[in-house]
């Protein structure tokens, strides 16, 4: 719609002015998680038993069960295993990354506009920042498509070094694709049995 346009245009704008690649996947120009495509978020198993022991209580009161669920959120953001939607901002305090779930898994993303995809750029703090560098990404698939349901495409296959000087590393695609809707595949990270944390996913390309 011409809103949307409007916003994205102010944002190409801004990019080009700071001499900056415009990123598509950016939640403040409308990008959004595919919750339904995505893979659960890692909680901390103590954090888990608590609320599972009062929620599913039968005589609990609604009020008392939501205040349990508020709590269990506190304590799920003081933990720092983050949401989806982290990797489509701009936070890379440590600590401000999501925390999927497991060694490997996948991560969709509606782009707020069709774009013909060049690249995509994946971020992680540094090893001398990270609590622990084992929960950095390491290979990944690519995946893009005009719908939802598919089909979608391989287009870039890669591998993000931890030991690179450089926190954002860019893949090139290995052909340019119209999409809309991107899927990255997390094959593997780098040794953490019980989480993988990606701070910061962007694409890019042209409308």
């Amino acid at each position: 719609n011409n809103q949307q346009n409007e916003i994205t245009y102010r944002y190409r704008y801004k990019s080009d002015r700071n001499n900056e690649v415009v990123n598509y996947a950016n939640y403040e120009i409308g990008a959004r998680i595919v919750h339904s495509l995505t893979s659960s978020t890692y909680f901390p198993i103590e954090y888990t038993k608590l609320i599972n022991q009062f929620v599913n209580i039968p005589t609990l009161s609604t009020a008392l069960s939501s205040f349990m669920k508020s709590f269990y959120e506190v304590m799920r953001l003081d933990s720092g295993v983050g949401e989806p939607e982290d990797l489509l901002k701009n936070d890379m305090t440590p600590g401000s990354c999501w925390a999927m779930k497991g060694e490997n898994g996948y991560v969709t993303v509606i782009l707020p506009h069709i774009i013909d995809i060049n690249s995509v750029s994946i971020s992680h703090i540094s090893r001398s920042q990270a609590y622990d560098i084992k929960s950095a990404p390491k290979d990944f698939i690519i995946y893009a498509s005009l719908d939802i349901d598919g089909p979608y495409e391989s287009i870039i296959e890669g591998s993000y070094d931890i030991n690179n000087s450089s926190n954002k590393q860019t893949f090139s695609a290995l052909y340019p694709m119209y999409g809309q809707y991107i899927k990255l595949q997390v094959l593997n990270n780098f040794g953490h049995e019980f989480y993988t944390c990606i701070y910061k996913f962007e694409v890019h390309g042209n409308i």
